[in-house]
């Protein structure tokens, strides 16, 4: 069973979702702490707690078993081995990924210009999207 989605909030017509994000953990801060500032955050009215550095099953099962209110995680910073239903399984309500498709793209671009410029070859151009399929996807929107 899924956990329902962050409802998002409405101004002026606009929908967003009020974040409480405590990085307790990027600086060494305990768990405790994490959950106290996040827990306060809740209860000054944010839609959900967003705590960075809470990215392994057992750190994230105890926020959200300890927070009054719905976790958010950001995840691919560091190829994490939890999924998204891993992630559904231990009660996440939301999930980020950062800047983490970019750099994933960034990583693939150096990778072409050193194969151009260190050995003059194009296999890079290999798996790339069609002209065609790159329309199609922009057609969407």
């Amino acid at each position: 069973m899924s956990a329902p989605p962050v409802p998002p909030r409405t101004a002026a017509g606009d929908p967003f979702v009020l974040v409480g994000r405590t990085d307790v953990l990027l600086v060494g801060g305990s768990l405790d702490e994490a959950v106290r500032r996040a827990n306060a955050y809740l209860a000054a009215g944010a839609d959900c707690a967003f705590v960075p550095g809470a990215a392994d099953a057992e750190t994230i099962g105890t926020l959200v078993r300890e927070l009054d209110g719905p976790l958010n995680v950001v995840m691919g910073l560091t190829g994490n081995a939890l999924a998204l239903d891993d992630l559904r399984e231990l009660g996440v309500r939301r999930v980020t990924v950062g800047g983490s498709i970019a750099r994933a793209m960034y990583r693939h671009l150096l990778t072409a210009a050193r194969e151009l410029a260190e050995r003059g070859t194009f296999s890079y151009a290999d798996d790339q999207l069609s002209q065609a399929d790159l329309n199609d996807l922009f057609r969407q929107g």
